[in-house]
């Protein structure tokens, strides 16, 4: 079940149903709706695989900031900057050989869209701890 801070029980069956309702059919038609909608010689469906692959990068760039910004209480910090550093290779090194066989066009961006990801993730987290201090 769904809970929201400011919604009854009933309210939160109501909004779970109408969800179910329309995820359903939803789910079974996928398939369907993709084959008519996603041409790959298109540039909508391009477009569609490469922004489909971003949240790998993000994910390695969450979890390589998590743990760079976690190091100072980690009992083994070398293997915290290892994991930061392999995380941060794999997951965008991943990412940018998926969209390099997609289209080549699109590596550099998408390779500028991490590091920019990164620095900001970076900043935002920075600005937040030292809000909590």
């Amino acid at each position: 079940m769904i809970y929201l801070r400011n919604t009854s029980k009933r309210q939160g069956i109501l909004l779970a149903s109408v969800f179910a309702f329309i995820m359903i059919p939803l789910t079974f038609l996928d398939l369907n709706i993709a084959k008519v909608t996603y041409h790959y010689s298109d540039l909508y469906g391009k477009i569609f695989e490469i922004i489909g692959v971003i949240p790998t990068c993000m994910m390695g760039v969450f979890f390589s900031v998590a743990n760079l910004q976690t190091q100072r209480i980690a009992r083994k910090k070398i293997l915290s900057v290892l994991l930061s550093v392999f995380s941060m290779v794999f997951f965008t090194g991943f990412t940018l050989f998926s969209i390099s066989h997609l289209d080549r066009r699109w590596v550099i961006p998408m390779g500028i869209f991490s590091a920019l990801f990164l620095l900001f993730s970076f900043f935002a987290n920075r600005a937040l701890s030292q809000k909590a201090d």
